[in-house]
């Protein structure tokens, strides 16, 4: 595991032969997308992705003296495939309290409350709906299931990427505008 450039030898034993690693691992190359998916706390999985390689990075966590660390890792880092970013692996809070800062401004931000209530207009809904709607949604954060968040988050933003330098949000355009629609029908 590695933390701000420093490496760090795992604590425990493995509980299966390292051959018999490297083959399982050798099937999921050959059949990528195939391999069975649970549920995941992580709130930018599917639209995460590292910067330097252009490959989606997983969520993923390490444990110590029972605490679970979160972490989103590249997935060509993951397979020992070629990437030369310096975050292979990010603290999972770090990333999402960032874009949760980035999501609460988007939904209060003046420019993107206007344009959105004006398509919203343009398409029939009242803007009195929509401005009621837009002025609310940021309180609410607090009180939304972690689903509901998350598919906030998808709605509004189409990529998170990082890079060397930190992180940058790809939004989605119309984001706001379906995250109002679905909210007021």
């Amino acid at each position: 595991m590695s933390h701000k450039g420093t490496h760090y030898k795992g604590l425990h034993h493995g509980i299966i032969s390292e051959k018999f690693f490297d083959k399982v691992q050798s099937i999921f190359q050959r059949i990528p997308g195939e391999t069975p998916r649970k549920p995941s706390n992580a709130l930018l999985q599917d639209i995460i992705r590292c910067g330097i390689c252009d490959c989606a990075m997983t969520p993923t966590y390490c444990s110590k003296s029972s605490r679970k660390y979160r972490y989103y890792a590249c997935s060509n880092h993951l397979r020992k495939k070629s990437c030369t970013s310096e975050n292979k692996n990010i603290p999972a809070g770090d990333v999402e309290d960032f874009v949760i800062k980035a999501v609460r401004k988007i939904l209060t931000d003046p420019a993107i409350t206007a344009s959105t209530i004006h398509k919203l207009e343009a398409a029939g809904m009242p803007s009195a709906i929509a401005q009621e709607s837009l002025k609310n949604i940021d309180n609410l954060w607090e009180t939304l299931h972690f689903s509901e968040q998350q598919k906030i988050v998808k709605l509004l933003i189409k990529n998170v990427i990082v890079g060397n330098n930190g992180f940058r949000i790809v939004l989605n355009p119309e984001g706001a505008q379906k995250l109002i629609s679905e909210i007021t029908s």
